[in-house]
């Protein structure tokens, strides 16, 4: 190898090509320093060209710099197009010098550089495998142009559709569609409606138009401009890609169902007393209680609305509750999982109707010890319907009657498993729950719901017995279902008697996630050995499923899923409801801030400070639990209270901002 300490020479460093000075060499190698100090040791294959030109490392900069100016002069008059068609047909390598002696007519280390760096521009016509140039074939030429115009095509089409929706967006107005436009307003169409296809291309598209709106945002506005969509149509329901009507094929499934008819194989709980306990506006009724006196204590009964009796799996009306996945529940209005015909009136355990039902039978001892649990397919009439301040009402009287004194039982029950729950290690947290309302044409309802009346303590633990006993069962009878399963905190937790954001918000960074299960494990934050969920089928899939186990298995039947099935079908519908709760989230939060800014822009709040980053932190107001932004806390901390004003709040983007009073 000829001595070239001191040259300066260009090599490829990864696919990049870089100039530098030799300062020593051996066997081969090369140690060189780049234009900008940092050392290389290279081999002699990977030079491209040694220029007859001396430096040091202290001039390499400067020297190179006059190099590159002069290899940049001589390539600007390299054609690399008809370069090619001079090389064309030949299969073998193609030396540098050869190519520069071809085009300049002689060769030299700067024309070298410069054909190399010319040819390496252009993919189409020429082939590079390490510091070897290759020419391209007819066939791959052709090719490689083609591919080239339809990426241009694209990228024309792709700058095209973003200044077109941008422009509509920023314009406000509504707008005929072009006809060049009608396919892209399609595709924003189906791309809103189909939540779980919606392609990464063309919501970087809408979230360039939108500019500071999110994609999903900018696609419903689009859509609003363009008539697809109208004012009726409630936004976030739009947002999550929910219609709230049914197609006409669902509908008339759910109208050909047949009502309930006693079937004697059933237990009959009807000669019962049957209340239900639900929200005032609560049209799918989930479940019902029952209670009896026995020589040894106290029977339960837990009735859930059996939804499997109406429909089968793969059917019409499966196949819209898998997509659905769960009711959504806004302020303005719901959108159920299943048609009106089912969720509120067939399936639903509505007064003085008998329903069908899966009931959980619960003997307890006069200390409130389990004593016996049993699954049955049973049937009802509820003969009460009862929403929470009813129920707490009514225990809180002096009335002595049947209903009144099954209230007071449960409501002992309730607490008995409660403290036994707790005992085991449950978390027992009661966080406040604004409930928000704003239907059309009337103002917004903002209601505070503290969670630990007697009433919702009742019926919150006995879906939880529920759940258990169902847990426990399909254990012992070897049922294949899906557990739900948590793991104990992180680190010890200290939950406050009373609501303490700060202290909460503490105990849930500790707390791991709960997680499906195929094997009956502990869920810690219940105090529970096992637990599924199934008290819920009208609302929610997932809920329908595992009922559908228990109800193949008590008919003698083979449980029409298995293990794996489970898994596929639970992990897709609770990606949509995690979806779906989000969305809730959004409106709900939308909704407060809209009321806000209507009513209250001017009001002082009482707040606490539950973080503080800097000068800024987060607040959670005393009366509605909503949380913002303040700013001007630098010199507090968390858990003060604060006397606070709005600063300014966005309903449509979710911000609100508060600033510390004077």
């Amino acid at each position: 190898m000829a001595e070239r300490v001191g040259k300066i020479v260009e090599f490829l460093d990864g696919s990049r090509l870089k100039i530098a000075v030799v300062t020593a060499q051996n066997a081969g190698k090369m140690q060189v320093t780049d234009r900008g100090g940092r050392q290389h040791k290279i081999s002699e294959k990977g030079v491209i060209v040694v220029h007859p030109v001396s430096t040091t490392t202290s001039e390499i900069g400067s020297r190179a710099e006059e190099l590159l100016a002069e290899v940049e002069s001589v390539g600007a008059e390299v054609d690399t197009e008809l370069l090619w068609e001079s090389a064309e047909g030949s299969t073998d390598e193609l030396p540098l010098a050869l190519l520069a002696e071809t085009w300049f007519g002689e060769s030299t280390p700067v024309r070298q550089s410069a054909v190399f760096r010319a040819v390496s521009e252009d993919p189409v016509r020429f082939r590079l495998r390490g510091r070897a140039v290759f020419a391209r074939k007819q066939r791959e030429v052709d090719g490689q142009l083609n591919a080239v115009r339809n990426r241009e095509e694209r990228e024309q089409r792709r700058r095209g559709s973003i200044d077109w929706m941008r422009e509509t967006l920023r314009a406000g107005d509504h707008c005929d569609v072009p006809e060049e436009k009608s396919r892209l307003v399609r595709q924003v169409e189906e791309w809103i409606w189909r939540p779980d296809q919606r392609g990464e291309e063309l919501e970087e598209w809408l979230a360039r138009a939108g500019g500071d709106v999110e994609a999903d945002e900018a696609a419903y506005r689009l859509l609003l401009l363009t008539g697809r969509v109208t004012e009726d149509d409630d936004r976030f329901l739009v947002l999550a890609g929910i219609r709230e009507g049914f197609s006409g094929e669902v509908i008339a499934a759910s109208e050909g169902l047949l009502p309930y008819e006693a079937e004697s194989s059933r237990v009959d709980f009807t000669s019962l007393v049957c209340f239900s306990i639900d929200d005032p506006e609560t049209r799918e009724i989930d479940d019902a209680l029952t209670v009896e006196e026995t020589t040894g204590g106290t029977r339960v009964g837990i009735h859930i609305a059996d939804v499997a009796h109406f429909v089968e799996p793969g059917d019409v009306l499966d196949r819209e509750a898998f997509r659905r996945g769960v009711t959504v529940y806004l302020p303005s209005r719901s959108a159920t999982m299943f048609p009106e015909r089912l969720s509120c009136d067939l399936a639903s355990l509505r007064s003085d109707e008998l329903r069908p039902t899966m009931s959980f039978i619960v003997d307890f001892d006069h200390d409130g010890d389990i004593v016996a649990e049993r699954i049955e397919r049973g049937q009802v009439r509820v003969t009460h319907r009862l929403d929470y301040d009813g129920a707490d009402e009514l225990m809180r009287s002096d009335d002595d009657d049947e209903l009144t004194r099954a209230l007071r039982r449960l409501d002992g029950i309730a607490e008995t498993l409660l403290d036994r729950r707790r005992e085991r290690g449950a978390l027992i947290i009661h966080r406040p729950e604004l409930r928000v309302r704003a239907r059309k044409d009337e103002p917004i309802r903002l209601e505070v719901l503290l969670g630990d009346s007697p009433s919702r303590r009742v019926v919150a633990e006995l879906m939880i017995l529920a759940n258990s006993v169902a847990a426990t069962g399909a254990r012992r009878l070897e049922v294949p279902i899906i557990y739900r399963t948590q793991e104990p905190p992180r680190a010890e937790l200290r939950i406050p008697q009373h609501y303490d954001p700060v202290a909460l918000d503490a105990a849930f960074r500790s707390l791991e996630r709960s997680k499906p299960s195929t094997h009956a494990r502990a869920h810690s934050a219940l105090g529970l050995g096992c637990y599924t969920q199934l008290s819920s089928p009208i609302r929610r899939f997932a809920d329908l499923v595992m009922q559908r186990q228990f109800a193949a298995h008590l008919a003698g039947e083979q449980p029409p899923y298995d293990t794996e099935e489970l898994l596929v079908v639970l992990a897709a519908v609770e990606d949509v409801e995690r979806q779906a709760r989000r969305i809730e989230q959004r409106a709900n939060r939308s909704t407060v801030l809209e009321h806000l800014a209507d009513e209250r822009l001017e009001d002082e709040f009482e707040a606490v400070l539950v973080r503080r980053q800097g000068a800024s932190g987060e607040v959670e107001t005393t009366d509605l639990y909503i949380r913002g932004t303040v700013i001007g806390a630098a010199d507090r901390e968390p858990g003060e209270r604060l006397d606070v004003r709005i600063d300014r709040v966005d309903a449509r983007r979710g911000t609100l901002v508060f600033r510390v009073s004077s």
